[in-house]
């Protein structure tokens, strides 16, 4: 999970439709959330990955739903108001549920940045605060399943850093070649990526890459492009967990 930022409410929820929406919904409980005027926006504002998992909603086998922060069955008038809305995987939008988050708070990702409850361990996510600790229980984050999405995902980056290390320490000088290499693991960390903030933890948490950065500083094939990227994924790097 990492920070993220709500796009434009969308043109087609002016008020008198979000009112006739609204009214749709509770006469017949229709998903009236269920349009392409509502959906695409949302899923472009988390570059189409779930806001909560960080799945890549354009997988295979991957349904995106429209999730509810406050649930539909108990705040009707909210069931098409855009602040309400976030782009979900079925997983995440199914173990949420309809669990009342004003009793029993967990995280927004477009309000309030994870890391500051979050823990990253061996790539299991542990609350460092209540509220952390509610997100990952309600949302179950460390599911068999999207646990071992995760380790591949990252497991590979860290793979690659490692075999670099080794391949680039029996070379006398790097190039451009090398540079591309270095530069398509930082991409895998970025907020666009999915699992970005696991990734971006693995990498910046991983010794390799920091001698590969130091000697890519050294012999000035470091360039302003890496540094965006660095900065990028450093920004989304979760605090270990002691």
């Amino acid at each position: 999970m990492i920070k993220l930022e709500r796009g434009n409410k969308p043109s087609y929820l002016t008020d008198a439709k979000v009112e006739a929406l609204t009214q749709e919904y509770k006469e017949n409980g229709k998903s009236v959330w269920n349009k392409d005027q509502i959906k695409t926006p949302l899923s472009e504002s988390t570059s189409h990955k779930c806001a909560y998992c960080e799945t890549d909603l354009n997988s295979p086998s991957i349904y995106m739903e429209v999730e509810h922060f406050l649930p539909k069955s108990k705040y009707e008038d909210l069931v098409v108001i855009w602040n309400n809305l976030l782009p979900s995987c079925k997983r995440c939008n199914g173990t949420k549920n309809d669990d009342d988050i004003l009793a029993n708070p967990i995280i927004n990702p477009f309000d309030k940045d994870p890391r500051e409850d979050f823990y990253f361990d061996h790539f299991y996510i542990f609350g460092k605060t209540e509220l952390g600790e509610n997100t990952e229980s309600t949302l179950n984050l460390n599911d068999e399943v999207l646990f071992l999405k995760r380790c591949k995902v990252a497991g590979i980056v860290k793979n690659d850093l490692i075999q670099m290390s080794r391949e680039f320490s029996k070379l006398s000088q790097l190039d451009g070649h090398k540079r591309r290499k270095l530069r398509a693991v930082l991409l895998a960390a970025q907020p666009d990526r999915p699992y970005s903030a696991f990734v971006a933890t693995i990498i910046h948490n991983t010794r390799e890459y920091s001698l590969l950065k130091q000697r890519f500083i050294e012999e000035a094939k470091w360039t302003e492009e890496l540094t965006k990227l660095h900065n990028t994924s450093f920004n989304l790097i979760l605090p270990l967990r002691k």
